[in-house]
This record gives structure tokens, sequence and C-alpha cells, in this order.
């Protein structure tokens, strides 16, 4: 793995969604209800919101990127490609003898396109990690302060409760739906439980186009209904996900 392939993705991320990002922050009304994503049941509050605009204007003066290239001229050699997954496929990269933070703190975390940790992760923690890759991509940095918001002051990683506010996901129908992965239908199908129409993707109501609460494809590829959950809750809902896969049982809830 060359450093100049992973300088080349972080760039070609930054240059290719810098447009949409200036537009999501010099235009916040037309775009107010992406900026309240990622922060579960609670509304934002002006802290939380406040933080996230300095976030985002760090990003625009190019500070992520930067820090992202510092990463990969100390790292590069040692950074290894991941294939891509249905949970984040875009390109990612992971680097698993950090020391500095990952073995001080014995955690995971990402950076960008980059996961950083102390020793190879589990199928489970690299699907959570692959979680925030896939909401970088989506939020941009905003990603990073919506997830550290959601462990210092919001509802942490425990989703039961939020999904049960909104209902819990969607019971069974043998309505037919789309699996968004391979294009066919799938068993273990459910309808979006707002609209009661089937979900032609991971988070959209067939009938709007738009994320809906509880719009579920199939039981394989299912994704965790976003407007529910803050951005540490959907990560965490796909690490049990995959926990179950494996026979093991949930870390953060009860799916």
């Amino acid at each position: 793995m060359s450093r100049r392939e992973a300088w080349r993705a972080h760039w070609r991320q930054f240059v290719g969604s810098y447009e949409q990002r200036l537009r999501e922050f010099v235009r916040f009304r037309e775009n107010r209800q992406m900026w309240r994503e990622g922060y579960g049941t609670r509304p934002p509050t002006v802290f939380a919101l406040g933080f996230e605009a300095m976030v985002r204007v760090a990003e625009l003066l190019g500070v992520g990127v930067l820090v992202s290239g510092l990463e990969i001229l100390l790292h590069g050699n040692s950074l290894r490609r991941l294939k891509s997954s249905p949970i984040s496929d875009g390109t990612a990269f992971f680097h698993s003898s950090s020391k500095l933070i990952a073995r001080r703190f014995r955690i995971a975390f990402v950076l960008g396109l980059l996961i950083k940790s102390d020793g190879e992760l589990s199928t489970p923690v690299l699907a959570h990690e692959r979680v925030h890759v896939a909401q970088f991509r989506r939020w941009g940095w905003a990603y990073a302060a919506k997830a550290l918001y959601a462990q210092w002051f919001g509802e942490g990683y425990r989703y039961p409760r939020a999904l049960a506010a909104g209902g819990g996901v969607a019971k069974a129908t043998t309505a037919p739906v789309t699996c968004s992965e391979h294009r066919t239908t799938c068993a273990g199908a459910v309808t979006c439980s707002k609209h009661g129409t089937p979900a032609q993707s991971s988070d959209a109501c067939s009938e709007h186009r738009t994320a809906s609460e509880g719009a579920v494809t199939c039981s394989e590829h299912a994704s965790p209904p976003r407007a529910r959950l803050n951005a540490e809750q959907e990560a965490a809902w796909v690490e049990d996900r995959e926990r179950l896969k494996l026979g093991l049982k949930a870390r953060w809830g009860v799916l």
C-alpha cells in the first residue's frame, strides 16, 4: 500500500465534496434537517450545533485533509486497504499499529477514511468502525462532532430506548422488497413502518424516496433506522448485528 494511494483517496473526497459541504454550511436553513442528523431522538442543543459548526469551518479550511495527510505521511507504509462492503462501499484504510492513542486508551477510532487501532479488530468491531467511515462520506468531518457529542453528552451507544421511542423496527411482511446490495427480492423483507410501503433501498421509503423511520431492506442486509439513532448508536446497531451473525450476544442492546 503506497502513501500516494491513501492520499489520493482523501484528496478526492475533500475536493469532490467541497461544494456540497460549503453549501450545507452557508445555507444552514435549507439544510437544517441534515445538521440534525446523527443526534438521535434528542434534538441537538445550541452547544452541539456550535461545536459541529466549528468542525465544519475547520474542514472547509482544509484542516481535516491535512490531519489525514499527516497520518498518511507518518504511517503510510503500514496502511492496508479494506475491501468494499455493504456497510461502507467506498475506499477505506486500516492501520493496526496505532500506539499514541489507540494503545494508550485501548480504543479503535476513525480519522476520515482511516480506521486506527492497536492490533487487528474483530469482525463486529471493524463493522462498527466502518459505519463511521460511511458517516464521514455522508457528513464530512461533522461525523466526528456528532459522534463525540453522542459519547459525552448524548445517549451514548445503547440504542434500545431510541428504537422504542420511535416504535421499533417494522414487523416482517410478505410484501417483496428489493435488497439494495443484490437488487433482488430477499426473504425477511420488511416495509416502512411509517408509510407502510416497501423500502427500495437501505434507508429510503419507496413512496417518498427520502429517509423514513423504520425503512429496512432484507433481513441479511438491513440498515439501522438512522432517523432515531445517534452516530454512535448507528454504529453499535451494526456491530450487534454482526455479533449475532457469529452467534455472539449483542453488546449494546437487543435487536
